[in-house]
């Protein structure tokens, strides 16, 4: 079942239509959820004289592609990073919560 959302904008597909850089992004948005939803309007763009419409929305999911790329590198640069800080940091609070356990029994039998 298609969502009315899909529709309209296979609906709104037409002759002389102005093709912007986020029409081919929607369609990539619903190819992602709709495997195949791509193929359609391409070849409704193509029937209606948009003979560049495969190129337009090759070259809108290769930027995405790189765009995501780039941004799960950076999560992952940071995650690393994370991970670590922490296993850095987790030892040097245990050591530290010790050596406080320790310094103060010491003290304990001389007062």
């Amino acid at each position: 079942m298609r969502s009315p959302s899909r529709e309209s904008f296979m609906q709104d597909i037409k002759p002389g239509m102005s093709l912007q850089k986020s029409t081919f992004k929607k369609m990539l948005g619903y190819d992602i959820t709709t495997p195949g939803f791509a193929d359609e309007a391409i070849k409704k763009l193509e029937a209606v004289g948009c003979s560049k419409a495969r190129e337009y929305y090759a070259a809108a999911k290769t930027e995405y592609e790189q765009e995501h790329e780039n941004m799960m590198r950076s999560v992952s640069e940071w995650y690393a990073k994370q991970k670590t800080w922490k296993e850095v940091s987790e030892p040097r609070k245990q050591q530290e919560a010790e050596q406080g356990r320790m310094s103060g029994d010491w003290m304990k039998g001389m007062y």
